[in-house]
């Protein structure tokens, strides 16, 4: 029997086929409706038969998809119709387009060699070319001047031992001083009058520079001494004479200056430091030592200066430390601020920072860096010292009580600058103000640094190594000192007190207990006597589980032997 797709009502054959069929194995469509029974249907119209199709759940396009993507399109393997690989053929094509560039390749290769070549014969200029014609003639002085000190001193040192020599035949010894110390103009002076005045006494000497400058054992004893180190009124004299020069040095610099592109911000590049170095640097003792200087003119004021506070949590809870809301807290104290002190965000300071909001949002070190420079001052609660501290490591705030009203504190350090002597460095940065002051303000800062400096300087005046004023792109130095550092002397730090606690051990055998010492260090002690042993040995028991390894005793008393 053929089944058509398409019937009417007046279709008997299909009708009766129809009804034959179970209900689940078909559907009927009509006029674009289903229906599941031929008896719903209007007699007269036309039935389209559907028969179901009960398969899986599908998913086998998708199936063929994942399989055409992980297919392979290196077809270098693969032949062409003359039986030869693709890959052979491809690189065929590659040899023939480098030799056909071989001849191009030969001519670029010439040209580059007889431009070399032209370039030489005509004696083209260097890239660099230095060309400074008042630099050459003052190093060509400074050369000079420094020639004729080295030989008046010679000569000066000469006349010494001659007078030396004459004391010696009546049995009498002197000191001859050397001209050691500070190296000043005045010294350079008096040395180029003690040559002027030898060259006219001794022009019939029979003796050399060379022969005075020779290594030979000399025949004569002679006792020389060092000459005292400067005091602080000769430091500060001489920094005195140096500061104005350097200023107004390093202001003439600034002015002639001219880059080809202007900084981001250029107040930056003024600013003046004053540098100190020591000779030698000094012990921690009782932690970092701070000094604040009140600056006669500073440069600072609340125009062209940032301030950064950071205070306590107001709420310390775990819904605090874990609220999206960084700033909630920080709003609420510039609100306590405002009501209680009168302090304005933007008119007396700038930022707020909360504690969990600093240990949030700067978790990292560069973050830290950016902050540390974004802001030109930042204070600190004293309850936070020790954490602030700990977290921004070098970084030094200005310490308040946020329970009072710190609004004169804020106004006081624009006129301050801070002197941190850290431990165990060599040199201290301090600074002095803008070169778009005055040279007699700058000078004024200075002078206040300093005096203030000389007073808490570790290891006094003889400690410095020299001074220097600078800014950003160029350093001058106002004084040094060539003495040696070993007139310093520094009080070593106490050696700490060592607890050790001695007891027994259940993986010891009989007669040995356990030394631990509050270090860290374990040892090995004899029961009876107390004194130290090696366990355990190669000759003692142990598995290979275990964490102590065995020690070599003969190798080890051999290293001991040889360290006494």
């Amino acid at each position: 029997m053929l089944i058509r797709s398409h019937f009417t009502h007046d279709d008997n054959a299909m009708v009766n086929m129809v009804n034959s069929l179970p209900p689940e194995t078909y559907f009927l469509e009509c006029d674009g409706s289903v229906h599941e029974e031929l008896g719903t249907i209007q007699k007269g119209k036309l039935i389209q038969l559907h028969f179901r199709l009960c398969g899986g759940k599908g998913g086998f396009g998708s199936l063929l998809r994942s399989f055409r993507i992980h297919k392979s399109n290196n077809q270098l393997m693969c032949r062409n119709l003359a039986g030869r690989r693709l890959a052979d053929v491809r690189e065929e094509e590659r040899l023939k387009k480098y030799i056909e560039k071989k001849e191009q390749r030969e001519k670029e290769k010439k040209k580059k060699e007889e431009e070399k070549i032209d370039k030489l014969k005509n004696g083209a200029k260097t890239k660099h070319e230095f060309t400074d014609q008042e630099y050459l003639r003052k190093r060509d002085t400074v050369l000079d001047v420094v020639e004729d000190a080295v030989e008046a001193g010679v000569l000066a040192l000469k006349e010494k031992h001659k007078a030396d020599a004459k004391v010696e035949n009546n049995d009498v010894s002197t000191d001859v001083e050397e001209f050691t110390g500070p190296s000043t103009s005045s010294n350079i002076q008096e040395a180029l009058t003690a040559s002027n005045v030898n060259d006219e006494q001794n022009s019939d000497s029979d003796e050399s520079l060379d022969d005075l400058m020779s290594c030979g054992p000399l025949k004569k004893k002679v006792k020389i001494g060092y000459k005292k180190m400067a005091s602080v009124d000769e430091v500060t004299s001489e920094l005195d004479a140096q500061i104005p020069l350097a200023l107004r040095a390093l202001q003439e610099y600034d002015g002639r200056k001219q880059e080809k592109k202007l900084p981001l911000f250029p107040d930056t590049k003024k600013i003046v430091y004053l540098t100190v170095k020591y000779k030698r640097p000094f012990f921690k003792k009782s932690g970092n030592r701070c000094v604040f200087v009140t600056q006669p003119y500073p440069d600072r004021n609340p125009s062209n200066s940032s301030v950064c506070l950071i205070l306590p949590d107001l709420d310390r809870s775990k819904k605090a430390q874990t609220d999206p809301d960084v700033d909630k807290q920080a709003r609420e104290w510039e609100e306590r601020l405002r009501e209680n002190y009168g302090l304005i965000s933007g008119v007396n300071y700038t930022k707020i920072l909360t504690f969990i909001q600093l240990t949030r949002e700067y978790t990292e070190i560069k973050d830290r860096v950016k902050l540390a420079n974004l802001y030109d001052i930042f204070f600190v609660d004293y309850k936070l010292t020790k954490k602030v501290e700990y977290f921004m490591g070098k970084f030094r705030p200005i310490l308040i009580k946020a329970e009072q009203n710190f609004s004169k504190r804020i106004e006081e350090a624009y006129n301050q600058t801070l002197i941190f002597f850290m431990p165990m460095n060599d040199a201290i940065t301090i600074r002095v103000g803008n070169l778009n002051q005055k040279i007699k303000h700058l000078k004024s800062n200075t002078s206040t640094i300093i005096s203030s400096l000389l007073e808490d300087f570790p290891g006094g005046s003889i400690n410095i190594r020299s001074v220097y004023l600078q800014t950003l792109d160029v350093s001058l130095p106002i004084y040094v000192d060539f003495g040696s550092s070993n007139e310093i002397n520094f009080e070593l730090p106490p050696e700490p007190e060592l607890v050790e606690i001695v007891g027994e051990c259940s993986t010891l055998p009989e007669g040995l207990e356990v030394k631990v010492r509050a270090d860290g260090l374990v040892t090995t002690v004899e029961k009876k006597s107390g004194e130290e042993v090696l366990y355990p040995t190669e000759q003692d028991e142990w598995e290979k589980e275990d964490d102590m390894k065995p020690l070599n005793a003969e190798l080890i008393q051999k290293i001991l032997r040889k360290g006494k």
